[in-house]
């Protein structure tokens, strides 16, 4: 009796990035490589070409020095239908992983390539004071009109006007994603 070999295929990704960034999910790449923002949560689903009792996502993730990948640590996958294959990951780091199923005859198959995973950092938020070009010194009650300029990869939550006046540190919040911004002329006093 010639048992035929189980195959995974048709992988795919469903990419959730942190709610955070107010992004909707997306598809990942075809074939199953992901490229996302750490903290996102990533649903990966395969076929089987016969009935699967059991399956796991094979994760590897890059060491510190970036130079070796540690062991491989298993994911449970759920099984619908017994042969269609889901499983979940978060985003920590760079890695690997593939797919290994075990069907009903006991026979172990991967699935038919390593997919790679790109942690992608959040970048900061970067902030730049247009006018005044330069520090100032003002007068008590002096109005000093200030216009700045804020971009941040995922948008900008809020920006805090902070200043130091002998020796004592002030904030005040000048744009807010809630309220919209305030455009309000500062007083010194």
């Amino acid at each position: 009796v010639k048992t035929i070999a189980s195959e995974i295929g048709d992988v795919s990704v469903k990419i959730f990035f942190p709610e955070y960034t107010k992004l909707s999910p997306q598809d990942g790449k075809e074939g199953g490589n992901i490229e996302a923002l750490i903290g996102s949560k990533i649903r990966i689903t395969a076929k089987a070409n016969k009935l699967i009792k059991k399956a796991f996502i094979m994760l590897k993730f890059n060491t510190e020095l970036k130079t070796s990948l540690i062991r491989n640590v298993p994911i449970e996958m759920k099984i619908e239908g017994e042969k269609l294959l889901e499983g979940w990951i978060q985003i920590r780091k760079d890695g690997e992983y593939y797919i290994e199923a075990e069907d009903c005859d006991d026979i172990i198959a991967k699935s038919p390539s390593v997919n790679y995973i790109y942690a992608l950092k959040d970048e900061n938020p970067q902030i730049k004071i247009l006018s005044p070009e330069q520090d100032l010194v003002v007068l008590p009650k002096a109005k000093i009109k200030i216009i700045y300029e804020a971009s941040d990869d995922f948008g900008i939550k809020s920006v805090d006007l902070v200043w130091n006046r002998a020796k004592e540190t002030n904030r005040f919040n000048i744009y807010n994603r809630n309220n919209s911004f305030k455009n309000e002329i500062l007083e010194t006093e």
